[in-house]
C-alpha cells in the first residue's frame, strides 16, 4: 500500500485519517491545530510538522482544507514546489474550477496528477462511510486511487465525473440540487 500523507485533521479530515489507518494504510499527517494532530497521532497516524515533510515522506496527499482559497495557496506553496514526478494530489475540498484545473495543469509540468474529489454528507457520513465523493482527473490514476476512496467513503456512493475539475462541477450541480 502506499504511504498517505494528509493535510488538514479537522472534523472531515480527521475521521478521513481514522479511516484509512483502519483500512490498513500508513498515514502521515499535518495540521496547524497541534490538538488536531495529537488526537490523529493517538489513533496512530505519524504526525509531521509541515506540508514539506508530509510531500517528501509519502506518495499520495490527500488535502482537507477549510476553504477553496486555503487550499489554493497551500497547493500553490507549499505543495507544488517540493513535488516530484509519479505523485498523485487529491483535493477532498470544494475549490474553483478554472483555478483547480490551471493548478491541475502546473502540477502535470511536474509528472504529478492532481484529482479532485470533493465530497458530502458531513462528518457523520465520514463515520459511517457513506460519503458521496465526486472523482475528476485522469481515469487511470483515479481508478488507481479508488481504494483509498472506498476507506474514507464507503463504496456506494462514488461517481467518477470525468477529466479535472469534473468532481467540483458535479458537486456544485448535486449541491444546487439538493438546495432547490
Amino acid at each position: 500500500l502506499p504511504t498517505l500523507g494528509f493535510i488538514g485533521l479537522g472534523a472531515m479530515g480527521g475521521p478521513m485519517v481514522r479511516n484509512l489507518l483502519a483500512a490498513g494504510y500508513t498515514v502521515c499527517g499535518f495540521d496547524l491545530d497541534p490538538e488536531r494532530l495529537a488526537a490523529c497521532e493517538e489513533t496512530g497516524m505519524d504526525p509531521k510538522h509541515d506540508v514539506a515533510a508530509i510531500v517528501a515522506a509519502c506518495e499520495i496527499v490527500l488535502t482537507s482544507l477549510p476553504s477553496s482559497e486555503a487550499f489554493l495557496t497551500v497547493a500553490e506553496k507549499e505543495i507544488l514546489p517540493s513535488a516530484r514526478p509519479g505523485q498523485i494530489v487529491i483535493e477532498l475540498g470544494t475549490t474553483m474550477v478554472h483555478k483547480f484545473r490551471i493548478l491541475a495543469d502546473q502540477f502535470a509540468q511536474k509528472g504529478v496528477d492532481l484529482l479532485d474529489a470533493p465530497v458530502s454528507g458531513g462528518p457523520g457520513g465520514v463515520e459511517r462511510r457513506q460519503l458521496y465523493m465526486f472523482l475528476g482527473g485522469p481515469e487511470e490514476t483515479v481508478r488507481r486511487c479508488m481504494p483509498l476512496f472506498v476507506a474514507i467513503g464507503g463504496d456506494e456512493r462514488i461517481t467518477y465525473c470525468g477529466p479535472v475539475g469534473s468532481g467540483q462541477i458535479v458537486k456544485g450541480v448535486n449541491q444546487l440540487m439538493m438546495g432547490l
